[in-house]
């Protein structure tokens, strides 16, 4: 059941209340009922668990590593003049699939205090995509939170001053910490405010905006060396997929560790064409 939708049940319940009280004669006698009514309808509206967010993260959980790749020629990665075995090393574990999301207790704090930055409420999942560097945190309201939403919380290579990109609202006005970009495609759609006005604009490359611009409803948060790409309300499977695959675009450009993928693509073996001849040292990479 959706506590809700049973907390709509108390509307009815308070304006009957309300109209009794100036009646004469049952004022007395509809307080006796509708205060144990009351008192029932507020314990069932906070007991009663809502399920229906925590299945559609266990959706998106399910197909976290099922994800689009492209082949890449490896030859191309490397000149066969320039190759050392530390490098082929490198390159085979960026080839390493990350695998579907595994449902941890906690991020680390660090990156756990970006949820509390973006609005805060009640855990209702918590996915690691890469230990100790990225994790997608689904958060419900509560008495002391308005809204319901899903982050992709990450650490980054470098600590940078706060920043704040959001999409724009009628109510926005020009303050100290605003951020005027050279971009009126963005700064149509975004709010941008930010300590620091010329770091602000070295983060918000033209890669990150693109993908801002492409995700449209996305918040992205910024404090020290650490992330939040913020999607608000109850999101469907879809949403987290789109939100994670933002997400991953902007750690590839800002990550910890050179930003290795979220996304979880498995490596394969794929023959393909190059130059007339098929050719082995084909894999699939990060898409």
């Amino acid at each position: 059941m959706n506590p809700r939708l049973l907390a709509l049940l108390g509307i009815p319940l308070a304006l009957g209340t309300l109209w009794a009280v100036y009646q004469p004669n049952l004022g007395q006698d509809v307080l006796w009922v509708s205060g144990p009514l009351a008192v029932a309808l507020i314990w069932a509206v906070s007991t009663f668990d809502d399920r229906s967010f925590a299945e559609e993260m266990e959706a998106w959980r399910k197909r976290s590593g099922k994800r689009k790749a492209r082949v890449v020629f490896e030859g191309y990665r490397t000149p066969a003049v320039a190759r050392t075995t530390d490098r082929r090393d490198l390159a085979r574990k960026e080839l390493e699939p990350a695998g579907k999301a595994k449902q941890v207790v906690a991020p680390t704090w660090e990156l756990s205090s970006m949820a509390e930055l973006a609005g805060g409420g009640r855990q209702v999942g918590v996915y690691q995509l890469l230990p100790k560097l990225a994790y997608v945190m689904a958060v419900e309201a509560d008495a002391f939170a308005s809204s319901d939403f899903v982050a992709v919380v990450a650490k980054l290579e470098a600590k940078h001053p706060e920043l704040v990109a959001r999409p724009r609202s009628p109510d926005d006005k020009p303050t100290a910490r605003t951020v005027t970009l050279k971009d009126p495609r963005f700064g149509a759609a975004f709010w941008v405010e930010a300590a620091d006005i010329k770091a602000a604009r070295e983060l918000l490359s033209e890669g990150v905006r693109e993908v801002m611009l492409d995700l449209g409803v996305g918040w992205l948060f910024i404090r020290s060396d650490a992330m939040a790409l913020v999607r608000y309300g109850r999101p469907r499977a879809e949403h987290v997929h789109a939100l994670v695959d933002a997400a991953d675009a902007i750690f590839a450009e800002l990550g910890a560790d050179g930003g290795p993928s979220l996304l979880g693509d498995d490596e394969e073996e794929a023959p393909a064409k190059v130059g007339g001849k098929a050719s082995a040292g084909l894999k699939v990479a990060r898409a």
